[in-house]
């Protein structure tokens, strides 16, 4: 990827069988620090849980976990912002050209723990993204959005 500098917009698939934050994590470390188009204005991540009902309870055991959630919301991965700020990304984005991230999930055989799932994933994903987020670099979209709470 590092040799293509007209990149506009990428498509990232996962394949979740453990808890979705350290796939989606896992994910944008490897792909930030690789990305160097100065172009690139969109990620779509489509998420596919694992079907397998004994596979699914990785994915989401830590869905209504808010202790995880508090610590996380207290700036505890500067690590992963270090990466944010070292990026060739980093430097091309800007208000007026920010980068939107999609986040997208393939429906399962239990829908209503999808809702789990992506309220945490947005939590994670806000800390994550926070120095970009505040500096208005950076827009973030969820469907389903947990906050509304509809499924489609």
């Amino acid at each position: 990827m590092s040799s293509n500098t007209s990149l506009e917009e990428l498509d990232l698939q996962l394949y979740i069988c453990t808890p979705v934050t350290d796939v989606v994590e896992s994910a944008f470390e490897t792909l930030i620090p690789s990305i160097t188009s100065p172009h690139l204005k969109r990620i779509n991540v489509v998420m596919h849980p694992h079907e397998d009902p004994s596979q699914m309870v990785l994915a989401l055991q830590d869905a209504n976990d808010t202790r995880s959630l508090e610590t996380e919301s207290d700036g505890y991965d500067s690590a992963f912002h270090a990466i944010l700020r070292s990026s060739s990304l980093d430097q091309s984005l800007s208000k007026e050209a920010p980068l939107c991230i999609t986040f997208s999930i393939v429906f399962c055989i239990n829908p209503w723990g999808i809702m789990g799932m992506m309220k945490r994933l947005k939590s994670h994903v806000f800390t994550l993204f926070k120095p970009w987020l505040d500096r208005e670099i950076m827009h973030l979209n969820f469907r389903p959005d947990p906050e509304y709470g509809q499924l489609g």
